[in-house]
């Protein structure tokens, strides 16, 4: 990995955004990276839009302001897109990561993507077939993980079976884990 990588996560409070965050960094700190996970709220209730920002480098990171141009952008809601002006903000070549059951194509119609890079995923699904709920911070954080391809999916699985431990029930977690082969295995690119 050259340099460090910026993303941020844009969803609503109440569906994994902030854990996912957290997650991202506990990870891949435990691999040996620095790593920052930071928050923005608008309001903290659950459905109010949430946005959370992670930095991944090799060395230290000395920046520890909000990330304003990513190169990983998670949607863990599409509806996001239309409340706030998160593309104005983004590089041209930012990869989006988006939760939608709409293909890729349908995606770009709706939003100006232009030529970034597009990976979509249906972590709403995964997470009502494998959580019993809507939840899609785990299957979106386990598509980035994949795309980032900085830590082997048995790592990633244990050392987020340690993230949660303090938060869930063993139940909770086994089920979160089940989705992460499901979230690596469905993503539709474009």
């Amino acid at each position: 990995m050259d340099g460090t990588i910026e993303i941020s996560w844009y969803g609503k409070a109440g569906n994994g955004v902030i854990t996912a965050s957290a997650a991202m960094a506990y990870v891949l700190a435990t691999e040996g990276r620095y790593v920052q996970s930071m928050v923005e709220y608008s309001l903290q209730r659950k459905g109010f839009p949430v946005r959370a920002f992670n930095r991944i480098a090799d060395n230290p990171i000395r920046n520890h302001s909000y990330v304003v141009q990513p190169d990983l952008v998670a949607v863990t809601d599409a509806s996001m897109f239309l409340q706030t002006d998160m593309l104005i903000e983004q590089r041209d070549d930012a990869v989006f990561f988006v939760n939608s059951a709409n293909d890729p194509s349908h995606i770009r119609k709706m939003v100006d993507l232009r030529d970034r890079s597009l990976h979509v995923l249906d972590a709403d699904k995964i997470s009502i077939e494998g959580l019993g709920f809507v939840m899609p911070g785990v299957p979106m954080l386990s598509l980035m993980i994949k795309h980032l391809d900085i830590i082997s999916s048995v790592a990633f699985k244990e050392r987020l079976r340690e993230f949660l431990s303090g938060k869930f029930s063993r139940e909770v977690i086994d089920k979160n884990l089940a989705i992460i082969d499901r979230s690596f295995s469905e993503e539709a690119v474009e």
